[in-house]
């Protein structure tokens, strides 16, 4: 369980809005589930930007199925899924930002692995 703070609370009201924020409380894993999604999208852009300083567009993220499917459940609103058919043909499952998404069995646990368009590979631990 995620303890959330008045100061975090409040970021959330003003960012999202009184009453979506009222909805949130009524909803099955609450704020709790919010604050994770925000807390991610921030991890996420940080991994972004540490690959993009070099003037590199991230192309492709690796995860393994459970990462996947524990992860980008949580935030509908950024992740975009493909059709049944092209994760069979392709395995791209989707895309986020400006990455492709894929499901590798060999990348470990709560780990994604961003690849840029050049070739640069670096792994990062999921920190929510």
């Amino acid at each position: 369980m995620i303890i959330v703070s008045q100061s975090q609370i409040d970021e959330l009201t003003k960012k999202y809005g009184d009453n979506f924020i009222r909805f949130m409380e009524n909803q099955s894993g609450g704020l709790e589930s919010l604050y994770k999604s925000w807390r991610f999208k921030n991890w996420l852009a940080i991994c972004f930007s540490k690959l993009e300083i070099s003037n590199d567009l991230v192309d492709k993220i690796e995860v393994n199925i459970v990462t996947f499917s524990q992860v980008f459940r949580t935030m509908p609103d950024t992740f975009e899924a493909v059709t049944q058919r092209e994760v069979l043909q392709t395995g791209h499952f989707g895309s986020l930002w400006t990455a492709r998404i894929f499901v590798n069995r060999e990348i470990p646990h709560n780990v994604m692995r961003f690849v840029s368009k050049n070739g640069i590979t670096q792994d990062f631990q999921i920190e929510i």
